[in-house]
């Protein structure tokens, strides 16, 4: 998932020593979850307090409806690479706090659990795709299965902008 697309700021305020107090903030919560692995991060935050997850803890998840504005960006090359350029510090942000993430999950023992590992897959989460490099995210974007997606969800979705 891409991040920022709900914020109404702009990096013009931000600097690099915004981000870098951004990271060490992260480093020093005790737990980092990531909405992208939302049931994950449920596993991770149980196992980083020493709580026994009950059957009841995790429910069956609701997506988001397929004509949500996030849609169009994550399937448009185009306004995926605009986000970056608009939300560069976000992304290293991201990069961060994702990569936080991934190694607390195999402190935890976590990284084996089956809906562990469908989850990030799912999310393209904890390997190589490094979140900060636009032409590796967006560029997915460019291939034929992509456009096929987003002909379908253009057909779905006629008043979404694209």
């Amino acid at each position: 998932s891409l991040v920022a697309i709900c914020h109404s700021y702009r990096n013009a305020t931000l600097t690099r020593a915004s981000v870098a107090r951004a990271k060490a903030a992260l480093d020093d919560h005790a737990f980092v979850g990531l909405t992208e692995a939302y049931t994950t991060s449920v596993k991770l935050l149980l196992a980083t307090f020493g709580v026994t997850p009950q059957k009841s803890d995790f429910r069956v998840q609701r997506g988001q409806t397929a004509c949500h504005r996030v849609a169009v960006l994550r399937l448009d090359a185009a306004k995926c690479r605009a986000a970056y350029a608009s939300n560069r510090l976000d992304y290293e942000l991201y990069e961060h706090a994702h990569r936080a993430f991934c190694t607390r999950l195999a402190a935890a023992g976590l990284r084996d659990d089956p809906d562990v590992v469908a989850e990030l897959a799912a999310a393209e989460l904890c390997g190589t795709l490094d979140f900060t490099d636009a032409a590796a995210v967006c560029g997915r974007l460019e291939t034929p299965a992509a456009d096929a997606k987003r002909e379908k969800l253009r057909a779905k979705c006629p008043n979404l902008l694209w």
